[in-house]
């Protein structure tokens, strides 16, 4: 469970027609033939069907936010008034897990098909509704690249300068056009570590007005299934499997008894991680809850039986367990087709892996790897007219739905009292034939909306596609929050 949260985990150009970035910017709703710009630090190409049948406009493009690092994007226009649309940015976790993921299997506006050689219009893509980013970072992953693999970030800190340097460019010199569309930066699983640090440090910079704070239009997070501290998910895992019995797994008296006696000091341990930070007291709080805690689900996992992604599914090959893009992938696949890659820009070959294990490794060898974002969520939720939507599916037990929800039960904030009075409320969505179904449960105050998703596990926008765009697009008109 420590090694992978996620799926917790200069380019030679050839083939197109260049013309400066100064002299270029992509018109919004004008169809024209394909085209490439470059800049003094990045590249950008209009794609169209045969790399993804999108339904609408769409760009590949890399920008170099230091010499040695270079960060791949593909930016997919609304579906219908992109110009009027706000912008999802999309990461996907791991550390180490690429962003094409979530494109091809989850939100974006084409799915691979059963060939793995062509794709087919997403109906359900978030792309009805917004503008799309998706980006592969930290450098190294998926389509990104890094002159050496030490160049990698494997800190949060590193991580976030680049991300920043990444949309200074993109909304700067690339697609200014963009720049004052509302902007809400979404992360699945280690995205819970991501976003919020990435988001406040940009939002602190904005409020001093301090030398190079971008100038974005950022109003918002989405958590889907993310890990924004230990403290409540492992622990969560006694609600799961020793609570009311959940029709796939139920844990004997003596290990529900052992867990409850082991989970006081588990939240101790943790809150003391949560008030210092200490990466030593975080490390401590880890070790010891997944070995009083942890344990018994761990057990289910090492024995094949039981997935931390999906509770309903068994677990092959651990700790991956087969989900989201492991080698040989069928976004793997696709990716690495000669082909598609010539027509993404690339002059030579990338070795495009759904997870970068080895800078997972690296992320999980760093003292901090088990410091909570508690502080930086808090910070966020404090902010004015700034919204954070949490979705997790009620099947995912790494990032478990009870956990999730105690964390924003008791996670201070000026919201905090009124939130918790609140009621879980079921939540129904239309399909295409208007028949109404139950998506999950919900409750919200001010800026906080928290959704549980049924019949889903860790990567529940894929599991449930319609019901997640629904509650996505609900969220995004809903001014008032």
């Amino acid at each position: 469970m420590k090694a992978c949260l996620g799926i917790l985990v200069p380019v030679l150009l050839h083939g197109f027609a260049f013309v400066t970035g100064a002299d270029i910017q992509f018109p919004i709703n004008q169809i024209s033939p394909l085209r490439s710009a470059y800049g003094d630090n990045w590249t950008a190409q209009e794609q169209d069907d045969r790399v993804c049948r999108a339904e609408t406009r769409h760009f590949s493009g890399r920008v170099n936010v230091t010499e040695e690092k270079s960060l791949f994007f593909w930016f997919v226009e609304a579906r219908e008034n992109p110009n009027e649309r706000p912008i999802i940015l999309w990461l996907n976790g791991g550390p180490g897990a690429s962003s094409m993921v979530g494109l091809f299997g989850e939100v974006g506006p084409c799915s691979l098909d059963n060939d793995d050689k062509s794709t087919t219009p997403n109906e359900d893509s978030w792309a009805n509704d917004a503008n799309l980013i998706f980006l592969d970072q930290p450098a190294g992953v998926g389509l990104s690249t890094v002159t050496d693999p030490t160049f990698s970030p494997t800190t949060l800190e590193a991580a976030s300068a680049d991300f920043a340097k990444f949309l200074s460019v993109f909304f700067d010199q690339i697609f200014p056009q963009y720049a004052n569309n509302p902007l809400y930066i979404s992360g699945e699983s280690f995205g819970g570590k991501y976003v919020p640090k990435f988001v406040s440090d940009i939002k602190r910079n904005q409020a001093v007005n301090a030398l190079g704070a971008l100038a974005i239009n950022l109003r918002g997070i989405i958590l889907v299934d993310a890990v924004v501290s230990m403290k409540y998910i492992t622990t969560g895992q006694y609600d799961m499997f020793c609570g009311e019995d959940n029709g796939i797994l139920h844990f004997n008296e003596s290990s529900c008894t052992a867990m409850a006696a082991a989970i006081p000091h588990c939240e101790h341990l943790h809150s003391i991680c949560e008030l210092t930070y200490d990466a030593q007291s975080c490390a401590a709080a880890e070790e010891y809850c997944s070995a009083q805690v942890g344990v018994y689900f761990d057990e289910e996992v090492q024995a094949h039986r039981r997935s931390p992604y999906d509770l309903r599914e068994s677990c092959p090959e651990p700790p991956v367990c087969g989900g989201g893009d492991a080698p040989g992938g069928s976004v793997s696949v696709y990716l690495n087709d000669p082909k598609v890659q010539t027509l993404l820009g690339f002059g030579r070959h990338v070795n495009y892996t759904g997870i970068n294990f080895p800078l997972n490794s690296r992320w999980s060898q760093e003292p901090e790897i088990f410091q909570p974002t508690t502080k930086e969520l808090m910070y966020l939720l404090d902010l004015e007219k700034f919204k954070v939507l949490v979705l997790n599916g009620n099947y995912d037990v790494i990032v478990n739905t009870p956990g999730t929800l105690r964390q924003y039960d008791e996670i201070a904030w000026h919201g905090q009292a009124e939130y918790r009075l609140q009621p879980l409320e079921d939540w129904y969505w239309l399909d295409k034939q208007g028949v109404s179904h139950k998506g999950g449960q919900e409750k919200s105050v001010d800026g906080l909306h928290v959704v549980t998703i049924d019949d889903a596990g860790h990567m529940a926008p894929a599991h449930q596609q319609p019901a997640v765009t629904s509650i996505v697009k609900r969220w995004l008109s809903n001014r008032s929050e």
